[in-house]
């Protein structure tokens, strides 16, 4: 993945498709939890970091989660019990 390719689709694509401040926070937060990772296809990413990254509470971040998601922003897929879900940007 090309880093300032996907930042600027991500700018573009919220002028089209807008997103609230809380979802560019968690989109921002799990952009670098995946660049850490080196930008993998698919990545798990546990709720408490996400947090931590993106300053949400845990219901804001369900909330804007969702959002991402419904906008076609992210695929994200629950994990089983204690697994942490699998993000795709």
């Amino acid at each position: 993945m090309d880093f300032i390719k996907q930042l600027n689709g991500f700018r573009r694509k919220r002028l089209i498709n807008p997103i609230g401040a809380n979802c560019i926070s968690l989109y921002h937060a799990l952009f670098e939890y995946s660049n850490e990772l080196r930008f993998p296809e698919r990545f798990t990413a546990p709720n408490s970091a996400l947090q931590v990254q993106s300053g949400l509470s845990l219901r804001t971040m369900y909330r804007a989660r969702n959002e991402l998601m419904q906008k076609g922003y992210i695929v994200y897929k629950s994990g089983n019990g204690s697994q942490c879900g699998t993000y795709e940007l």
